[in-house]
């Protein structure tokens, strides 16, 4: 007899409906309640710990892949999909920041920020990271910078091959460690949530803000083909068409590196060279995260509204542009856009480690399924656009090599 597998969202889904209840059952003393929110503080500790170090083990590897021996391709495809993840960052805030306070007025906030009794955890670890979050940073451009030039000198391999294993390191706690316990994390977020009575009026609003959301998203998406259709002379409804597959891929593995293959064979069924589906579809993969950042931005500028919080352009804009390059370290695990972007949340003045940011994480993971496809499926019209700058202006009058020899993806 086969054992039942629940996926991450199920848990996840799971966790907070379990939550709400816990913290709905008055005759549980306190002290029991406490045990979870004791396991989602000292989650909190480690994550804390370990943020600055995702920082230093993703960005300086992916500055240095991104920088050396970086061609006219690659210069054009790390602008299209920089330049795609912030126009889709801003079109989010724009719309949030018009539609939001439509249904987050000043009798929600009221409700949520009603000063009530939370539990507190029964011990805490006095856990305090390496180095700061701004240390990182610095850290972690600086040496991903000089080690892209010491290589292209022929040296540096060493240093680089020390941030590429400890980049896998950081890979494996966030598989093993961080992303599992993510459900009992949210579980005792919930739970406390519920105790206070303030997580009806959260999940009043936010179902109205991932409606949004995806909207949104996909609307993006079919803006981004029929570009890619109208540069390339094609038809959108059959690039649209034939994206399917990796869309759903997307959605059930919630890891842009998992749907690589099936998006390779999109990209192919669409008519991009294999040269070119080869290069751009595992790159875009890294650094292009449209459908991400529109949920990362919709969420905060959402948290921001609920607690009466500034949300001007100016710090916005700030966030969003650092947004499209730090979120270059997602790795393909589920929930990676947003513990890559949860060390940059304190420049729009939230906690990374604190309630606030504890809620963004919960809303994030729970529709990263969505972000996830938009990206995979941005990334393939971003092939298009770049195989025909290939064939037009690099091998001019030679036609693009196109391989139908690779084998079918069958059982998508």
């Amino acid at each position: 007899m086969h054992s039942l597998k629940f996926g991450l969202v199920p848990k996840l889904l799971l966790a907070i409906l379990l939550g709400i209840i816990l913290g709905q059952i008055q005759f549980i003393p306190d002290f029991i309640l406490q045990i979870p929110v004791t396991v989602s503080s000292l989650f909190s500790s480690l994550l804390s710990f370990i943020i600055p170090l995702m920082i230093v083990g993703y960005v300086v590897k992916g500055i240095s892949d991104i920088s050396q021996g970086a061609g006219k391709l690659l210069g054009l495809n790390a602008l299209l999909a920089y330049s795609s993840t912030l126009i889709g960052g801003f079109i989010a805030y724009f719309l949030a920041s018009s539609l939001f306070p439509l249904f987050i007025d000043a009798s929600v906030r009221n409700t949520v920020q009603e000063e009530t009794a939370a539990l507190e955890p029964l011990f805490t670890l006095p856990l305090e990271p390496l180095f700061g979050v701004t240390s990182a940073i610095v850290f972690a451009f600086l040496f991903g910078i000089f080690i892209s030039w010491l290589r292209e000198d022929g040296k540096g391999e060493t240093m680089y091959q020390f941030f590429n294993d400890f980049g896998e390191i950081i890979t494996l706690i966030l598989k093993t460690v961080i992303i599992p316990l993510l459900p009992v994390y949210i579980f005792g977020n919930f739970l406390n949530l519920s105790y206070t009575g303030t997580v009806f009026s959260l999940l009043s609003v936010f179902w109205r803000v991932f409606l949004i959301v995806i909207a949104l998203q996909l609307l993006l998406i079919t803006i981004m083909f029929v570009l890619a259709a109208l540069y390339t002379g094609k038809n959108p409804l059959t690039l649209m068409r034939n994206q399917i597959p990796a869309y759903f891929t997307a959605l059930g593995t919630q890891s842009s590196a998992a749907t690589i293959p099936v998006n390779m064979e999109c990209a192919r069924k669409n008519g991009v060279s294999r040269e070119i589906r080869e290069f751009v579809i595992p790159l875009s993969a890294t650094i292009h995260l449209m459908g991400s950042i529109v949920t990362i931005t919709s969420c905060v500028t959402a948290v921001l509204l609920m607690f009466d919080m500034p949300f001007g352009f100016g710090m916005m804009a700030s966030f969003i542009a650092t947004l499209g390059v730090a979120m270059v370290a997602a790795p393909g695990a589920p929930g990676g856009a947003i513990m890559s972007a949860l060390p940059f949340v304190y420049m729009v003045g939230i906690d990374p480690t604190g309630t606030l940011g504890n809620l963004l994480i919960t809303l994030y993971i729970t529709q990263d399924s969505f972000g996830t496809a938009a990206n995979v499926s941005g990334d393939n019209a971003i092939a298009l656009i770049i195989d025909k700058v290939y064939a037009t202006y690099f091998l001019k009058d030679v036609p693009a090599v196109q391989d139908d020899v690779v084998p079918e993806v069958s059982e998508l």
